[in-house]
């Protein structure tokens, strides 16, 4: 493991994908800040939209890294969508 990535045990690509307006934006933010922030209004996610989490694994000192990708739920998306799943 080279220094500039010591600590990271694993990285994972979560792609967050559903109906239009169901609230996997809301999910996706409020998992992202722990809890302390719920969007009162949004604007309806386009394409695709990525945050980064880092979980510490309990009892030692590692980190697994959360890649999210929300992506939008509308079927025009759809295509755009495809690709972030198959790479």
């Amino acid at each position: 493991m080279s220094s500039a990535n010591f600590g990271v045990l694993l990285r994972c690509k979560v792609i967050v994908v559903g109906d239009a307006g169901v609230g996997k934006s809301a999910i996706v933010q409020m998992f992202h800040s722990k809890g302390s922030h719920y969007p009162r209004q949004y604007n309806m996610t386009t394409g695709c939209d990525f945050v980064m989490k880092e979980i510490k694994v309990p009892e030692s000192d590692y980190t697994v890294e959360l890649h999210i990708y929300d992506c939008a739920g509308q079927s025009v998306f759809k295509d755009l969508t495809s690709q972030y799943v198959t790479k």
